[in-house]
């Protein structure tokens, strides 16, 4: 047990530490290259076997990144995880066919021992310990601590750990992130096989399904239980697992079933008793389990025509005729697979919920539709019920047992869950619900009920019909859930779990309601199966099984219940009128070719047919189907208009530079939304150009199809007179230009030495340079000396920025693209880049950045470039652009404020002090929030040190200080997002310290976060009704499901104020469109529409101002007044732009090294010596980010309150 534990450390190895959901692979490859050795080892002798398996390793490996990774490298994880079970699905098949096509059968027989020559043994008490078990545990061993070693210490191996976790960043890096991952498969596939081999000679050989899938799951549970980041932690995991499995299994004595219950038992326990991190990095997770997109809705402007209503309608009953009438042209046997094909529909639903709308992956359904069979059955047998009965009796008895199922997902989400519901669903077939040991469970065919009493079921085509009507109410009971409160619900929990519960939803509540909904469809489906067979049939929900459903709905497009109901009706239907292994055939090669061309699934296609069509409709009618967010990407529709526009050009008769960087009549596109139109760019050499201009005009979009990361569809980039458009990011970077992205320009994972490392990628050979070059960064930052052991994902964001910049510059680059250079950071860190950016100019270098701020920009750059809905409007001498004040100026957030200025609620006297300051106090001048001694640590870091803050109702308190001072930590805090070591924090007196994130939201505390991401996969429409969470008093999902009264009053109540919020703000024509979708600004508009939907007393922001254009910020001073006059709400608001917070303030609190440095009046904190040393700066362009300038008239000068 110990020697086949250690060999299973060689997967744990294999899938450590690579991005997991790509590595599912690997074992069924080098079971396959084993087959194809086995089939010459009669001639070839063992060691001639193991020399052709690693050869065939090696080609399998390089397969598979070549046919399969490559073309998924752009997909999300849960689509790649699918076309990787696909391919192990293919290889079984190759792994059943080719012994026979050659002859040899008989060499894949089940424990057929493939033993190494020789006869040594030695024996350790009683047991004798032969030469394949020594062999074994050395080469495993050995090979283990290779990898370890590799990946930790060498550069190839941290560059390996960077591709995984943010592929297109390691790129722009300049590491060849192709070739880096046709090295790891085949180094994959070769430890695979090594393992497989040297296995063999321990246990035998057995190819079967079964035992594919207890290996996977035990190497899967090993990694769980390390927490999927330590590998040294989850080989000992592996040996112990090993052990038990030996122990439990037929060599310790035992039924195989024993093992599946002790795996089972090893994980559920195993995760539950594991401890939560305390790490920064951890708190803002959120699902990546999740398909790319929804389904897109049908265009508001032809929602409601006639033809449009009607036509669903007609669609619908025409599809339901025709279903009902199949029977007329399928045989009595058809009519029967017929009937399966149905119930495992109903099956592929349940993924839906749980998957599709929550996040969740699940790979045990076919355990719980099991479930539902048993319960069918007995019923029906023992009880003789009615299907009528049988059926939803079935449904809740599953349910029950998947609330139980997903209480894990409460501690662990994504692959976690994966290994629990595998597992589960082997422990499930092979020992609960197996009527071998479940003896109440009927074994003996049973006859089908008359259905009411009246319908004679015993005929199949009768049977099947039942079957698609039980469909269909379901596809009306998942749609009517999924237009009401708890699909939001659920479909913002998968997206953005903190930003939920900021409204006050819970989410604990809402994961095991989407189990509980699950289940109840799976236990539905069990008992159509059960009824169908006629009997519980044991082998039909065999764990593998579980997977193939977990694969149909993907396929078809787990986002969509009708794309679900299609993947099961193509995929279960193929296999089901498929015989033999033929049948792994739709289920391998048509999930690859499917997802290869429509990543969504077969709906994508359905619904780009609908597309297509309906744009034939709007042209009929004469109707625009354009994007109404005028700050976002263009899309097509804006083609004309964009490259009509007159670019006005400061210095036309200077001639065009090319001697740089040029870019000609770029275009660029996603998908079939343009952004980008016929963009020319010249960037003079040895000087700083400034590419500014609307929130979502394109200008990050320019710099990656400059860095070659973005798909450009048309155009020239060209540096000097070389053409980088068809080269790959890193053959760009190779060649001097570095990029430094918006936002997310560091691994997280890694730790901030290993950044830096990797970014070193190109002058690795020259060590002490690369020594040089850290050093000088740290030199520049001191923060990443301190914290160079610490995981950047740790550090706050300003030192995320620093990190990033440092890490463009390391290899001293002849050209540096900076996109939102002042993202995030203190006044000071800004004025020390740019004096470092003038210096790099002095010395030859040419910069682009991209920035937000004007001030900032054009206190630095030489250059300017202006653009709007991805054209350019402007180029000139940086100065000139002040002359432009139309192209400078505030486009939402003016709204918003005008949407803001009616009356507010007020509810005691007004204390007016300083004319634009307002605040209200009740009469016992209680404080709105209190904190006392709060602290808390990460790893030995004091983020936050017992502070203290009192703040009173109405008043608006702004927090400073230097980055990572704990200012984010601190509102963490008080809202409940991360637990607080000591202390104690007060809502209007009431210890709330106890209580959850969602608790403390609807006891009034809201929380605006500083990306302003709320929930990528929603509508603004659908947004704004999520926030309206607390006040919702009926939502549970059985009323949406029948569309009874209660639920339909509370949805027209939330339609009702989501109308009034939508207009309020002027996003009436934006509410069909995602978040996703948005441009930052646009998505700061929408969650200002979401605190006043939440409607708190007191509001926390973070940092308001960031990614937004200037002139849009210089808006918010006016707009945070305005918000708390009218929700009569007090503000704590985090922000580095000092003329906006000073301008708005009450009182001022200054943070460093998370303590309190002092508080005031706005002028007396910002003079204080500590502050202006370690934080302000001197220069006025860093600190007053978002003042007016003087050459632009300034129309939102509103300062106070009326």
């Amino acid at each position: 047990g110990a020697a086949a534990g250690v060999v299973a450390g060689l997967a744990v190895a294999v899938l450590g530490r690579t991005e997991p959901a790509r590595a599912v692979v690997a074992g069924v490859a080098s079971a396959v290259a084993v087959v194809l050795l086995v089939s010459v080892l009669g001639e070839a002798g063992y060691f001639g076997g193991l020399v052709i398996g690693l050869v065939a390793s090696v080609v399998v490996g390089l397969a598979i990144d070549l046919i399969v990774v490559r073309r998924f490298r752009e997909a999300p994880r849960l689509v790649l995880t699918v076309a990787t079970i696909g391919l192990a699905q293919f290889l079984a098949v190759g792994s059943l066919l080719i012994p026979r096509l050659w002859g040899s059968g008989e060499l894949v027989a089940p424990n057929k021992p493939f033993q190494m020559p020789g006869s040594f043994e030695f024996d350790i008490g009683t047991t004798v310990f032969h030469l394949d078990e020594v062999v074994a545990v050395v080469v495993s061993v050995l090979c283990i601590v290779a990898v370890a070693f590799a990946l930790a210490r060498t550069d190839i191996g941290v560059a390996v750990r960077a591709a995984a976790e943010r592929s297109d960043r390691t790129a722009m890096l300049g590491v060849p992130v192709a070739r880096l991952e046709a090295g790891v498969w085949v180094v994959a596939s070769v430890l695979a096989f090594v393992g497989t081999y040297l296995q063999a000679g321990i246990l035998g050989l057995d190819l079967s399904t079964g035992v594919g899938l207890r290996a996977l799951v035990a190497a899967l549970a090993a990694m769980a239980l390390a927490g999927f980041g330590s590998i040294p932690a989850a080989v000992v995991a592996a040996v112990a697992i090993g052990i038990l499995s030996v122990a439990s299994g037929p060599a310790g004595g035992h039924q195989v079933i024993t093992t599946d219950i002790v795996m089972a038992g090893v994980v559920v326990i195993g995760l539950l008793a594991r401890t939560a991190r305390r790490r920064r990095a951890d708190r803002g997770e959120v699902s990546s389990w999740k398909l790319s997109v929804d389904p897109q809705p049908v265009p508001a402007q032809l929602a409601h025509l006639p033809l449009i209503r009607v036509g669903r309608w007609v669609l619908a009953v025409v599809a339901f005729v025709a279903a009902m009438a199949l029977p007329s042209v399928l045989s009595t046997s058809q009519d029967f697979r017929a009937a399966m094909v149905a119930s495992l529909a109903v099956l592929a639903l349940s993924v839906v919920v749980l998957t599709g709308w929550t996040g969740e992956v699940t790979l045990g359904q076919m355990a719980l539709a099991a479930v539902g069979a048993a319960v069918t059955s007995y019923a029906t047998v023992e009880w003789e019920l009615d299907l009528l009965l049988a059926l939803p009796l079935a449904g809740l008895a599953t349910a029950i047992v998947a609330v139980l199922l997903g209480l894990p997902s409460l501690r662990w989400q994504g692959l976690f869950l994966a290994v629990t519901t595998l597992a589960f669903g082997i422990a499930t077939v092979g020992f609960f619900l197996n009527p071998t040991q479940a003896e109440w469970i009927p074994r003996d065919q049973f006859e089908r009920r008359p259905f009411l009493g009246v319908w004679d079921l015993s005929n199949d085509a009768t049977m099947y019909r039942v079957c698609v009507i039980v469909l269909v109410l379901c596809l009306v009971a998942v749609a009517g859930i999924r237009r009401t409160r708890t699909g939001r619900v659920l479909r913002a929990v998968r997206d953005n779990a903190p930003g939920v519960q900021s409204y006050g939803v819970r989410v604990p509540l809402a994961r095991l309601t989407a189990f509980a909904l699950s289940g109840f469809l799976a236990g539905i489906s069990g008992g159509l199966i059960a009824y169908v067979n006629e009997a519980y049939d044991v082998g039909t929900f065999a764990a593998d099984q579980g997977i193939n459903v977990f694969i149909s709905a993907v396929v078809g497009g787990v986002g969509s219940a009708f794309g679900a109901v299609l993947g099961a009706i193509v995929l279960d239907g193929s296999r089901h009128f498929l015989t033999g292994a033929w049948a792994l055939l739709p289920s391998s090669v048509g999930v690859l070719v499917v997802l290869m061309f429509l990543p969504g699934g077969l709906a994508e296609l359905v619904y780009r047919i609908r597309h297509r069509l309906l744009l034939l409709v709007a042209r009929s009618r004469g109707i625009e189907l354009v994007r109404a967010d005028v700050a976002s990407e263009p899309n097509a529709g804006d083609r004309a208009e964009a490259r009509a526009h007159p670019v006005v050009r400061a210095d036309p008769d200077q001639p065009l530079q090319v001697d740089a960087l040029a870019v000609r009549n770029l275009d660029v596109a996603y998908d079939e939304v343009q952004v980008l139109f016929g963009v020319d760019l010249d960037v003079r050499p040895g000087q700083i150009t400034a590419l500014l201009g609307t929130n979502g005009a394109g200008k990050s979009t320019l710099l990656r199809a400059i860095g070659g990361v973005a798909p450009v569809t048309a155009g020239a980039v060209r540096l000097g007179p070389a053409d980088l458009r068809d080269l790959e990011p890193d053959e760009i970077a190779a060649r001097g230009i570095a990029q430094m992205p918006g936002g997310a320009g560091v691994f997280s994972g890694l730790t901030v030495d290993e950044n830096l490392r990797v970014a070193a990628w190109q002058i690795r050979g020259d060590a002490d340079l690369v020594q040089e070059r850290i050093e000088a960064a740290r030199q520049r930052f001191p923060v990443l000396e301190r914290r160079a052991g610490d995981h950047a994902g740790d550090l706050s964001g300003g030192q995320q920025q620093q990190l990033a910049l440092s890490m463009a510059l390391i290899t001293d680059p002849e050209v540096l693209l900076i996109d939102e250079l002042s993202l995030g950071l203190a006044p000071l860190i800004v004025e020390q880049l740019l004096d470092e950016l003038r210096s790099l100019r002095d010395t030859g270098t040419t910069i682009v950045i991209v920035e937000q701020s004007v001030n900032v920009a054009l206190s630095v750059a030489d250059h300017a470039y202006f653009m709007e809905k991805g054209a350019i409007r402007f180029a000139g001498p940086a100065a000139d652009l002040l002359d432009q004040p139309d192209l400078i100026q505030a486009i939402y957030l003016q709204g918003t404020r005008e949407a803001l200025a009616g009356p507010g609620r007020s509810t005691g006297p007004a204390v007016v002090g300083d004319p634009d300051r307002i605040t209200v106090l009740p009469d016992d001048h209680q404080p709105a929030l209190e904190i006392e001694q709060l602290s808390v640590t990460f790893g030995g870091i004091s983020a936050v040190r017992s502070v203290d803050m009192a703040v009173d109702p109405g008043e608006i308190v702004g927090l400073i200080g230097p980055n990572g001072a704990g200012k984010t930590t601190l509102l963490d805090l008080v809202s409940g997002f991360t637990p607080a070591d000591s202390g104690s924090v007060y809502l209007r007196g009431v210890d709330i310290g106890g209580l959850t994130p969602s608790a403390r939201a609807r006891a009034g505390l809201g929380r605006s976060f500083q990306d302003a991401r709320l929930f990528p996969g929603l509508t603004v429409e659908e947004c704004i009704a999520t926030a309206l969470e607390r006040w919702i008093e009926a939502g549970d999902p059985v009323t949406a499901a029948f569309r009874l009264p209660a639920g339909q009053v509370t949805e027209a109540a939330v339609a009702e104020r989501t109308h009034e919020l939508l207009e309020m703000f002027g996003l009436g024509a934006l509410r069909a469109s995602r978040i996703g979708e948005l441009s930052t600004g646009t998505r700061r508009m929408v969650d200002l529409a979401c605190v006043v939907a939440h409607g708190p007393s007191v509001v926390l922001l973070d940092e308001p101002s960031s990614g937004i254009a200037q002139r849009e910020a210089e808006a918010l001073g006016p707009l945070m007044l305005d918000l708390r006059r009218n929700l009569n709400a007090t503000l704590v608001v985090i922000e580095h732009d000092i003329s906006l917070i000073s301008s708005v303030a009450d009182r001022l609190i200054a943070l460093d090294e998370g303590a309190v440095v002092t508080s005031g009046p706005p002028a007396q904190v910002l003079d204080h010596p500590a502050v202006v040393a370690s934080y302000l700066g001197s220069s006025p362009e860093t600190v007053n980010r978002s003042r007016a300038m003087p050459s632009a008239p300034d129309p939102l000068s509103t300062r106070g309150a009326p």
